[in-house]
């Protein structure tokens, strides 16, 4: 199986809320590094990304952890990469801020590999991809396409400071995609309600086969399946035995983890458990779970 990453990797500066910081690879690392650590041999990882050249060792290095990766689809720039700093003020709300931002990926980049079996699109910077190119993929792309909502419900001032903010063009994302994921605040901020997510489906996408997970953290997630008008809607709790300490990437650790197991046993709930599981086991290291983490601790 071939799974077609896009995204952005990011230098992380993660700050504590006891002021302890950590400097790490982030961004598409967390959304691979499940894959890494968990698909067959016989499977083929290709991100597909800008990055600047300033960070191009570590990501060499990093993905060198797996034979599985093509890195092909990997364009290093002459201009430094997307450094991200995180000041957590509490266990799950945090100060983000953006500097260096990254040009859009364009198409005739990720063309050459739409021959591709599944393909995760993690907004981690919100700009990745314009929806123009997202929707040329889609038009290409017959197979099943994961999207990870993420920073869409992010605006940006001029000293990278990141805020809330509902995108105009939600639906037109949306419908572009087969599974659609995003944590508490962005539904909250793209107006969905936790008591009615099968309300704001109907209100946003025009597709009759969805499936939607709200990602909730220490609660847990919710996921909602509409199959034609029927909805089938269910909560997974989370794994209390895995005690997480940087909830940094857990929810881009979550859609690798859910297309991996989704894509083997087409099983939703079995996925969103396993998600659930791995961002929670991911969350139990400081940075970057790196896939050998994943693999001894699972």
């Amino acid at each position: 199986m071939i799974f077609l990453v896009i995204g952005t990797f990011i230098r992380d500066e993660i700050i504590s809320i006891s002021g302890e910081s950590v400097q790490s690879l982030g961004g598409l690392c967390h959304t691979i590094s499940p894959l890494m650590a968990f698909t067959t041999k016989e499977d083929i990882i290709i991100p597909v990304c800008n990055a600047g050249s300033d960070l191009r060792e570590e990501i060499e290095e990093f993905l060198k952890l797996s034979p599985n990766i093509c890195p092909d689809g990997i364009r290093y720039l002459n201009q430094p990469n997307n450094k991200v700093s995180l000041r957590y003020t509490s266990q799950s709300e945090r100060i983000e801020k953006s500097l260096y931002p990254l040009p859009p990926l364009e198409y005739d980049a990720v063309e050459p590999f739409l021959n591709a079996d599944v393909l995760i699109m993690n907004m981690i910077s919100g700009w990745d991809i314009n929806l123009t190119d997202f929707k040329k993929i889609r038009a290409k792309f017959k197979n099943k396409i994961f999207l990870d909502f993420h920073s869409l419900a992010l605006g940006r001032k001029n000293d990278g400071s990141r805020y809330y903010k509902t995108c105009a063009e939600q639906r037109k994302w949306f419908n572009q995609s087969d599974y659609i994921q995003m944590n508490e605040n962005e539904f909250l901020t793209a107006g969905g309600k936790l008591n009615a997510p099968e309300k704001f489906i109907r209100d946003n996408i025009n597709k009759n086969d969805i499936i939607l997970t709200v990602t909730l953290g220490e609660k847990g997630s919710l996921t909602i399946i509409r199959n034609d008008q029927y909805f089938q809607t269910f909560w997974i709790d989370s794994d209390y035995n895995i005690k997480v300490i940087d909830p940094t990437g857990c929810g881009d650790v979550f859609i690798g983890a859910f297309a991996l197991k989704y894509m083997y046993t087409f099983n939703i709930e079995s996925a969103a458990a396993y998600a659930n599981r791995i961002a929670a086991l991911a969350g139990s290291a400081k940075g970057l779970a790196r896939p050998l983490y994943l693999q001894k601790y699972i």
